[in-house]
């Protein structure tokens, strides 16, 4: 039997490691899976069942666009005159469009996955060629993009209605995307999951002499950093013992200036990027991993901390309640409530061993139970059947 080919378009390959997982998954299952998007490193996959379609930098990219323009001149003229007709008429007939637009016509995938949804309408024509349009809704582009701004907001309402199924990645982001006309029967909420062999649990149910906090992120104001400096000011304050790092957050000049401000330059510490494998030794050494995040889809950091055995404390923004349960497998608090953010970090601190290592395993089986691999390709293959 054929194998349906399945489209992941996401805009540079390799692309984040949820999205790579989830091609790898794909190839494994009864899936061809084109992995597309401008490729920043050449990668191999050992599954045949994988490529990577998209340019390079420099010179070879235009003989990227030479040798698709080529093929469909020469195997699919119809096709290329009809997107190319489609194309001048919305003033879209450009070098960068049709290196973008040429390879996935030519390929004709069954299922056209975009996994960011701010470019919906760069692809709403794949629907005229005979694939299925799917989109994902992530964080940022659901949350407040469109509240920002309202150009935005509004070609979510007129392309949203069109698509032909969506992937959420949290419950409180499918009823987001409803705020801009996303059908709720055309959305389908598929958790991130995690290869439970590669993160294996190894609790540490005692804390360490300096109580270690963790946050990952990057330097942006829907991350709650300075917030975050309001929080290990009060812990200073109440005589805490702390060490706080953060993770691939550049030290702004206003983080910077904050952290001077308030005496703290002796107990928070960021530290530059590292490789995504690396994340974990860092989430290992933590007590405690801590998400002061003002919105979030599902952070993919807090589910690796819990099934690697480190405590969370995260605030109630977004989809997050959808898998930290406070008391039970975590602790949250509310979004921007400093005293409550303060509570929830000493109430972690001062557990006995017994309840540390409670909480830690109800997180780890939280995990296994909602966020593993497996359980998240079978709602893709599900995503993707399209009955109709």
């Amino acid at each position: 039997m054929k194998r349906k080919t399945i489209a992941l378009y996401t805009g540079e390959v390799p692309p984040a490691p949820f999205l790579e997982r989830l091609a790898l998954g794909l190839a494994q299952m009864e899936y061809s899976v084109l992995l597309m998007g401008s490729v920043r490193r050449r990668v191999v996959y050992d599954s045949p069942f994988l490529r990577v379609v998209g340019p390079s930098k420099g010179w070879t990219r235009y003989l990227f666009f030479l040798r698709y323009a080529f093929l469909l001149t020469v195997f699919q003229p119809k096709a290329k005159q009809k997107l190319d007709r489609m194309l001048q008429e919305e003033g879209r007939f450009t070098y960068s469009h049709r290196i973008k637009y040429y390879p996935v016509l030519y390929h004709k995938p069954d299922v056209f996955h975009l996994q960011w949804a701010k470019s919906v309408a760069d692809w709403a024509w794949v629907k005229h060629f005979g694939m299925r349009y799917v989109v994902s809704l992530r964080g940022a582009h659901i949350n407040y993009s469109p509240i920002c701004d309202p150009q935005l907001a509004e070609l979510y309402r007129t392309y949203f209605p069109e698509v032909d199924a969506f992937h959420a990645v949290s419950e409180a982001i499918s009823q987001e995307a409803q705020r801009y006309w996303a059908p709720a029967q055309s959305i389908r909420v598929i958790y991130s999951g995690l290869s439970l062999t590669e993160w294996k649990f190894n609790p540490s149910p005692q804390p360490q002499e300096v109580f270690t906090l963790l946050s990952v992120g990057r330097a942006h104001w829907i991350k709650a950093y300075p917030f975050a400096l309001d929080v290990a000011y009060q812990l200073k304050q109440r005589g805490i013992h702390f060490r706080y790092e953060l993770l691939g957050v550049e030290p702004t000049e206003e983080l910077l200036f904050q952290c001077e401000q308030l005496n703290l330059l002796d107990s928070v510490f960021f530290l530059p990027p590292v490789p995504p494998a690396a994340v974990s030794g860092y989430i290992q050494k933590a007590d405690v991993l801590f998400l002061p995040s003002y919105k979030e889809g599902i952070a993919n950091v807090v589910l690796e901390a819990m099934a690697l055995g480190t405590l969370v404390v995260s605030s109630d923004s977004g989809g997050m309640t959808e898998v930290v349960r406070s008391g039970v497998n975590g602790f949250v608090f509310p979004t921007r409530d400093v005293e409550g953010a303060v509570a929830k970090l000493l109430e972690l601190q001062q557990l006995d061993a017994v309840s540390r290592l409670r909480l830690l395993e109800n997180a780890r089986a939280t995990i296994e139970a909602q966020h593993s691999a497996q359980l998240m390709l079978a709602g893709f293959e599900s995503l993707y059947s399209f009955n109709s």
